[in-house]
């Protein structure tokens, strides 16, 4: 039985995990360009692994929740529940990242929740809403960033072409 276009468009949009040689050749991209100041190299790595949205937990506890974007025209482009696994400090963990292809239809403004499920916070946060403009569909990206260091935000929503744009 063939898939419907629908469901073949939601099978794209679901969150995939990033492969665990992808994000220690990125981390390990990251650490020689820093050293280095390479922020050019930074933004070709993450490139190949990023998608439209993209989930970060930076926290020390696993998370659980819901992300819902609404597009220009009021429907809705992305509507998932997720669960991220903690980040450690020892190595990097892929279950701790959560990526969404195909969600920018057009240019314009979405409107962009993210919820996380009752018992679970970050810094005392455990929901963020933001209206995002997306200039170019095909270049920029949102963050969903849990934990960010030096952020009074537990949740941080951020738009940007380039990874090094996030910080």
């Amino acid at each position: 039985m063939a898939n419907s276009p629908s469901t073949a468009d939601e099978q794209c949009r679901q969150s995939r995990r990033l492969p665990r040689r992808t994000v220690l050749t990125g981390l390990a991209a990251v650490g020689t360009a820093g050293t280095a100041g390479c922020v050019d190299l930074i933004d070709e790595v993450a490139d190949r692994a990023l998608e439209d949205v993209n989930l970060f937990n930076e926290s020390s506890e696993s998370l659980e929740g819901t992300i819902d974007i609404t597009g220009p025209d009021g429907s809705s482009v992305l509507s998932e529940r997720f669960e991220l696994h903690a980040q450690t400090e020892d190595e990097p963990n892929e279950d701790a990242t959560g990526v969404y292809a195909d969600v920018w239809q057009a240019t314009g403004t979405y409107e962009t929740s993210v919820e996380l499920d009752d018992g679970f916070e970050v810094s005392g946060d455990s929901r963020a809403e933001r209206s995002v403009s997306i200039e170019n569909p095909d270049e920029q990206m949102l963050a969903v960033v849990f934990g960010a260091e030096d952020e009074e935000d537990g949740i941080l929503l951020a738009v940007g072409e380039s990874l090094s744009e996030f910080r």
